[in-house]
């Protein structure tokens, strides 16, 4: 939407007595969001999406460079964006809801800056429960939750490499950032994840990020990089296999 729309939207808010529904902006424009995010991002580990972002970058190029870019980088028509991932800025009218899903590519912190948020999770999680929200998607109402209530300044941190069903509730008009990110020492589970994730599309609200499939090699490199086992090194390929029809 224009910019001019949304405005006109929220001066007119809404009234659910008159059937006009909440607005749920998720994809705003990231404007001076960064001083919110967690200090333990700032450490390597952390630092996967936007190393293969900028990999991925050099490798179109065809040479690394120490500077900023003056112009998006641009790959079979599209610009490579999956750093985009690590940095979104959400604004919500009281009443809006998003049904139970799932983030991707992986691991999500969120910080409210002002109204009153809340998130739900199904408080326990076995096969039958795994099953019915694959098929259910953000329909799907598991048979007990709990909350975390969000106020002004508080931060939420889904751990990657873990399947977090969640729910979100807006209490009060609320702006939030946030981002994504991955963590060199899960990258097992992270792919597990992914591929759980494409295999029942019902479970997110979000596209696969693409930008990961065509940096497959080097989010190989950064994992031999670990040193892991041999039977870990077996595994990642053995997955990597199962990612190419992605």
């Amino acid at each position: 939407m224009r910019v001019e729309e949304v405005i006109d939207k929220i001066r007119d808010s809404s009234s659910l007595s008159d059937g006009r529904l909440p607005i749920n902006l998720l994809n705003l424009k990231c404007l001076g969001q960064a001083s919110h995010a967690p200090a333990f991002l700032d450490r390597r580990r952390f630092g996967l999406i936007p190393a293969i972002n900028c990999r991925l970058e050099a490798e179109h190029a065809g040479e690394e460079t120490a500077g900023k870019r003056n112009r998006a980088t641009i790959i079979n028509g599209r610009e490579v964006d999956l750093a985009g991932s690590t940095a979104f800025s959400l604004f919500a009218e009281r009443g809006s809801f998003t049904g139970f899903h799932v983030d991707n590519p992986d691991g999500t912190w969120v910080c409210n800056l002002w109204g009153l948020k809340v998130w739900i999770f199904a408080s326990k999680s076995d096969q039958s429960d795994t099953s019915k929200f694959e098929a259910e998607g953000d329909e799907w109402i598991p048979e007990s939750v709990r909350i975390t209530v969000l106020e002004p300044g508080d931060i939420l941190i889904m751990p990657p490499g873990k399947i977090v069903p969640h729910a979100v509730l807006t209490l009060e008009d609320s702006h939030m950032v946030g981002g994504m990110f991955m963590d060199t020492h899960c990258i097992l589970s992270s792919v597990e994840k992914l591929l759980w994730i494409v295999g029942h599309p019902m479970v997110t609200n979000e596209n696969i990020p693409l930008q990961l499939t065509r940096g497959w090699n080097h989010l190989r490199d950064l994992f031999l990089e670990m040193e892991p086992s041999s039977a870990d090194r077996a595994k990642f390929d053995e997955l990597s296999e199962r990612a190419k029809p992605i």
